[in-house]
């Protein structure tokens, strides 16, 4: 049976600008793995786990113009800025949402939509 998340529980815990109908779209992609993970017959916590992981990935790398999320800012004469939470790079362990998916999804079910050929990338559109 196919397992749903919403975009509040992605939200719980993570910081985003992204709107909630973005992150409906990016849910709605992720779900495309439900089949194989039914077939799979993996469990329904493990399955929203890696859900949720997968959707926070994403939003991760979409996040400061694919730098991650902003740790901390500088401000007026030395300006520096710092990152959390980033490795770096555009794969699967490119975060840590990614890294843990990567260990979680052992069939490939979730992993397979972020890291085929064609390898999607999400930005958000409009004004922040």
């Amino acid at each position: 049976m196919a397992v749903t998340i919403t975009s509040t529980e992605v939200k719980e815990g993570f910081t985003t600008t992204t709107s909630d109908s973005e992150i409906d779209m990016l849910i709605a992609f992720v779900d495309g793995a439900d089949t194989c993970l039914d077939s799979n017959s993996v469990p329904d916590n493990t399955v929203k786990l890696m859900k949720l992981a997968a959707v926070r990935h994403m939003l991760t790398l979409q996040s400061n113009d694919g730098n991650g999320p902003l740790q901390s800012q500088n401000a007026p004469s030395g300006a520096g800025r710092s990152f959390q939470n980033w490795q770096g790079g555009t794969d699967i362990n490119a975060s840590r949402y990614g890294a843990m998916l990567n260990q979680m999804d052992t069939n490939g079910c979730v992993v397979s939509l972020l890291t085929n050929d064609s390898k999607p990338q999400f930005y958000t559109l409009g004004r922040l």
